[in-house]
């Protein structure tokens, strides 16, 4: 990410971490809660990004959901302070 290196990177490379162990368990029909920082998901949640960081984990989410039931949980900490 370079210059636009912020809160947001980490977050989203742990939620691409997540769900590439996932799949590489082969977890499939099972219900999953990834936790989340609010910036992250409003990341996540756009149609398109210029950011490969992102869009790696928008894929990669899509092949984890497609098998499973994920629901993306914020984290309270995180309320109220972005």
């Amino acid at each position: 990410m370079g210059s636009l290196s912020t809160v947001l990177q980490p977050e989203v490379m742990a939620i691409l971490g997540c769900a590439e162990l996932l799949l590489s368990k082969n977890i499939t029909r099972t219900r999953i809660h990834i936790c989340y920082d609010r910036a992250a998901v409003a990341a996540l949640a756009k149609t398109t990004t210029d950011l490969s960081l992102v869009w790696e984990s928008m894929q990669v989410l899509e092949k984890l959901i497609g098998s499973n039931k994920a629901t993306l949980v914020q984290l309270p900490i995180h309320q109220g302070r972005e």
